[in-house]
């Protein structure tokens, strides 16, 4: 702005100096043109003066003339008072009484009246513009009329020498004011420039930049002003750009997903759990609706933002299936959307609520025989065997009901974490011999053969307690889902990390059993478990036995069979 208004002042001062100059050269050239003519018609007139005296001494007119001419190129001119030319030094003599008569030529009529007798016209005889003088003088007795002129053109070369060399000296002065003048324009405007230069730093929020203070006067003071505005500035936007960044990392580091919207749904502010949320990038999330389109969520926003009410509720998303307790807070304009992940609550929920209804079914059908064989006992005469038919029936199902007791306490104690690992180094292939031996009698039962391809230079670390209610139950669940003359292997896998395979021959899983069979009393289809009714706990022991140990168990089908792939971290 500064710079056009700058240009404005340059192009008025250049416009007003060339203005005046134009003037005051045309007035100096008007005075020095009429300088120049007074001077010439002086000139002329004192050398009119001349040869009037020339001719009283009786000189020849020619020899006048001849003289005159080496340094004045002058006409001279003789005329008696009836206008008839007797002389003329540019007209041959014979010439004379061809020459129109003189008597009404205005310098002559003008000698004749006693006037100024000066005039400028073009001469008809020598076709040239001329300035005339003429005097009437006594010659030889009579009264003539003496006649000079000299060629204008003389005059005007004159006046050109004169006009050049104001026009060069006015170029050189004109030159030095314009120099001088855009000199102090821009002197005066520096300051000006500097500021206006540091405004719009300040406007597009660069408080970081100075002015240089190279000049005095209040504009110094102005600047100083300014400088001192920027910083203090500054620090305020560093101590609130470090406020906010520490909101931000409290903000994205707390569980809860917050945004808040504008009235016209802009976010305004949003952390990376929300982002995480609705799994979109920093850029693209300016308009709420172009990420969410949670019909729950948009309808809550509307209800908040009409009734100017909190709005708490649990929703669950289309997005990823999880359940969320959902806070609208209206502020203003503005609205305050929250979202807390209670997924893990309903689950455990859930898991509380299926843990409940199996063991009431687990323990329903023990205690339901154990409580009608007592019934019968106690209401029947029976002679022994019959009496120790109720009683073994008894004696197993309180065996159930003692062996899921047992697992039960297992698992809680496993999950609850308050175990103190020890550590120690384990011989794999020793261990798992051993593990064996304790279902030998099983194994054998059933012909079913053992393999144990480890190599005896693998070892591992870990609780030795654990890992044997990790093998005991493998082997447990490889038994009883087995078929006859099958049979039970074990080997290992070495890449990155220790990978153990224990698989067997049995019943494949279902494809959609397959993921679910370490969760508690989670059983399979009928058809595996007719064979033994296990209490479904013990793939379940086996999976968090091995999370104390940061390692993990899959299953997964095979040609033959079932195959567990443990994987250690440790």
């Amino acid at each position: 702005m500064l710079k056009v208004f700058k240009n404005k002042i340059i192009i008025f001062f250049l416009f007003s100096i060339l203005i005046a100059s134009f003037l005051f050269l045309t007035l100096t050239f008007n005075i020095f043109k009429r300088e120049v003519i007074a001077n010439t018609k002086k000139e002329l007139s004192d050398i009119t003066d001349y040869i009037e005296i020339l001719l009283k001494e009786k000189l020849d007119i020619e020899k006048i003339h001849k003289t005159i001419k080496k340094s004045f190129n002058l006409r001279i001119t003789l005329i008696d008072k009836e206008g008839i030319v007797f002389f003329d030094s540019e007209v041959k003599k014979e010439n004379l009484k061809y020459l129109e008569n003189h008597r009404l030529r205005p310098e002559v009529i003008a000698a004749v009246g006693a006037k100024d007798s000066f005039s400028i016209r073009k001469s008809p005889t020598l076709k040239l513009d001329m300035m005339y003088y003429a005097k009437i003088i006594n010659f030889n007795g009579r009264d003539i009329i003496l006649r000079t002129a000299i060629d204008f053109k003389e005059i005007e070369k004159r006046i050109n020498k004169v006009r050049n060399k104001i026009i060069i000296y006015f170029l050189v002065i004109i030159v030095i004011i314009i120099t001088t003048g855009i000199y102090l324009i821009s002197k005066i405007t520096y300051p000006f420039e500097k500021i206006i230069y540091a405004s719009k730093e300040f406007a597009k929020g660069n408080f970081s930049y100075r002015i240089f203070i190279d000049f005095k006067g209040e504009l110094k003071k102005l600047a100083q002003t300014l400088n001192s505005m920027a910083k203090n500035i500054e620090n305020m936007l560093g101590n609130l750009h470090s406020k906010n960044i520490y909101l931000k990392m409290l903000l994205d580091n707390i569980n809860a997903a917050i945004c808040m919207i504008d009235e016209t749904n802009k976010v305004i502010s949003i952390n990376k759990r929300f982002l995480d949320i609705f799994k979109i990038s920093e850029t693209e999330y300016k308009d709420f609706h172009t990420f969410c389109s949670e019909s729950t969520i948009i309808k809550n926003i509307y209800k908040a933002r009409e009734f100017k009410t909190l709005i708490n509720t649990e929703i669950k998303l289309d997005l990823d299936n999880r359940f969320y307790y959902l806070t609208i807070i209206p502020v203003e304009k503005n609205i305050i959307i929250i979202l807390y992940d209670i997924n893990e609550i309903k689950q455990i929920e859930l898991i509380k609520k299926e843990l409940f209804a199996n063991i009431s079914h687990e323990f329903k059908t023990p205690i339901t025989v154990i409580k009608s064989n007592i019934e019968t006992i106690l209401s029947n005469d029976m002679d022994k065997k019959t009496l120790k038919e109720f009683l073994l029936a008894i004696d197993k199902h309180a065996t159930r009901l003692t062996e899921l007791t047992k697992d039960i306490i297992e698992l809680n104690f496993i999950e609850s974490g308050k175990i103190n690992l020890e550590i120690k180094e384990i011989i794999l292939k020793e261990f798992i011999d051993k593990i064996a031996t304790y279902f030998k009698q099983f194994i054998n039962m059933r012909n079913i053969k053992f393999i144990n391809d480890v190599n005896k230079d693998i070892k591992i670390f870990a609780d030795e307690w654990v890992m044997e209610k990790v093998f005991a139950n493998l082997f447990d669940n490889a038994i009883k889902f087995n078929k006859e003359n099958g049979y039970i292997k074990c080997y290992t896998i070495k890449n990155e990390k220790l990978k153990i395979i224990f698989e067997n021959s049995g019943q494949k899983i279902k494809e959609e059993d397959i993921e679910r069979i370490f969760e508690r009393f989670y059983k399979s289809d009928k058809s595996r478990t007719t064979a033994s009714k296990g209490s479904g706990l013990g793939l379940a022991i086996v999976k968090h036995s091995l999370n104390l140990h940061n390692s993990h168990i899959k299953a997964e089908n095979f040609e033959e069979g079932v195959r567990f792939i443990i994987t250690l971290n440790g």
